[in-house]
């Protein structure tokens, strides 16, 4: 009898298991119960569907999915662990020999008064929406359904505001703008992007983001959302300054969805708790991506959920892939915002000390930041320039290179990279997600791989957090143009 493997989630890290799974073992029988309407997509490149420079077909994943059945539209909604079966929301009951929950995480719900339609404001209509519903012109970004919501509302001249300066905050506010969008950012803490940034960047990125046609708010709260008519017209900050809208957007972080697991009896904290193998206190059980907590942590990192999903799958089936590098992708963000060149990795901005070093050029925008850990660079921030300018970082940072405070500087300052970079390009990883070097992106374009959507299937490239999209694109169009 074919092993049953039942997935909660068909987002990336559930997809992710699926082809996991599918190059292990072909003949497992796999049910996903995908609670949203559509096939699986990238979730971290809705902010460029936004702003219209990714049409929403470019994002479909295209993970293997072997003969595995997808339920699009159905949640599941109980997990008995004695019988070993998840019931659905169409009442169907799936026996599973190993289950795994992907289930994600939900937007963090901030306490603003008003938002959910449910007190009035003296002056307003009263008709604030309906009670547990979020008011016409208010959104969460999270989904695709979230991303066509605010599109509908975004039109050229259209007031939005967006709670949140951190890194969806600041990527949805750019979109916004190239939407026509007049829009304010409003940030509880003093500095955008607080845990990446230090002052000095924090400052940068405002100016540049000013420049774009963002206005910024720091150190600032909401306290109240009043509308008319059922739809939001404008927001009281915690001074008592009215901001008139049309469009509010909430990005304030995200929880791991744990309801399902906590209502099985399995242990929570911030997430599912998991050991190393992605197994909970069940062995039958296993959690990955956003919903996991592995070691006191719950990442959100694409990266990290396909490490997960490898792991689990290895765990499930026994199979190891013996020619795959086990490789953990760094923890590198890069701001998509164009116009703000801005690339993150580890403890970026961890507090000033004997081991921080920086370098700013004021005439340039540009600024960048090593923190050292035990001879290594354990943070970096590079800001402004042009985005090749990340790539040493990024390099040394993962291989946990040796440095020197002279090796430091020099990188700090540039110096003799383009010549290291000439020597080491064809190996050097383009998309650090699935560890795709530039050599192997040049093989598939020479095969036939001419566009983003064939690299994306043929190599994987393009198809995590992104930062790799415009470097893979201008591998594509040198590569085109020699051949002419």
């Amino acid at each position: 009898m074919k092993k049953r493997i039942v997935i909660i989630g068909n987002g990336m890290a559930g997809a992710r298991t699926v082809a996991e799974l599918v190059q292990r073992d072909p003949e497992l029988h796999i049910t996903v119960l995908a609670a949203e309407e559509h096939a699986a997509y990238n979730r971290t490149m809705l902010t460029e569907v936004l702003s219209g420079s990714v049409d929403e077909g470019e994002i479909a994943l295209s993970e293997a999915r072997g003969a595995a059945t997808v339920a699009t539209g159905v949640r599941a909604v109980a997990v008995n662990r004695k019988s070993r079966t998840v019931v659905d929301s169409t009442g169907v009951e799936h026996a599973y020999d190993a289950l795994v929950l992907a289930t994600g995480g939900s937007p963090r719900v901030p306490g603003i008064s008003g938002l959910f339609g449910d007190s009035g404001e003296a002056g307003d209509s009263g008709e604030l929406g309906d009670s547990g519903e979020l008011l016409e012109g208010a959104a969460f970004f999270h989904t695709l359904d979230d991303c066509r919501r605010i599109m509908r509302t975004a039109e050229p001249g259209s007031r939005a505001v967006v709670v949140g300066g951190g890194v969806l905050g600041l990527e949805t506010a750019r979109a916004l703008v190239a939407r026509g969008a007049d829009v304010e950012v409003l940030h509880a803490d003093k500095i955008v992007m607080n845990r990446q940034l230090d002052q000095p960047a924090s400052d940068i990125v405002v100016r540049k983001l000013t420049a774009l046609g963002v206005t910024v708010h720091l150190g600032c709260t909401i306290t109240r959302v009043a509308g008319d008519r059922g739809r939001v017209r404008r927001v009281r900050m915690e001074d008592g300054t009215w901001i008139p809208c049309d469009l509010l957007v909430l990005s304030c972080g995200f929880e791991a969805d744990t309801a399902l697991a906590e209502a099985a009896g399995l242990p929570v904290g911030r997430g599912v708790l998991v050991n190393e193998d992605m197994r909970t206190s069940d062995s039958d059980i296993y959690a990955v991506g956003d919903c996991a907590e592995l070691g006191g942590v719950v990442s959100g990192l694409v990266g990290e959920a396909w490490q997960h999903a490898r792991i689990a799958a290895e765990a499930i089936t026994g199979v190891r892939d013996e020619d795959t590098p086990v490789t953990i992708p760094p923890a590198v963000t890069r701001l998509k915002a164009p116009g703000v060149e801005l690339t993150v990795m580890g403890e970026s901005n961890a507090p000033d000390g004997p081991n921080v070093y920086a370098v700013e050029e004021p005439d340039r925008g540009a600024y960048r930041r090593i923190v050292l850990r035990e001879g290594r660079i354990s943070g970096a921030l590079v800001l402004g320039g042009e985005e090749s300018d990340a790539a040493p970082f990024i390099e040394h940072y993962h291989a946990g290179t040796p440095m020197t405070r002279d090796k430091v500087m020099r990188l700090l300052r540039l110096e003799g990279i383009a010549e290291e970079a000439a020597r080491k390009d064809a190996d050097i990883a383009v998309c650090y997600c699935n560890n795709v070097p530039q050599r192997r992106i040049l093989e598939a374009w020479s095969q036939g791989s001419v566009s983003i959507a064939a690299i994306a299937r043929s190599t994987k490239a393009t198809t995590g957090c992104g930062i790799c999209r415009g470097k893979v694109e201008a591998l594509l169009a040198s590569a085109g143009s020699a051949a002419e």
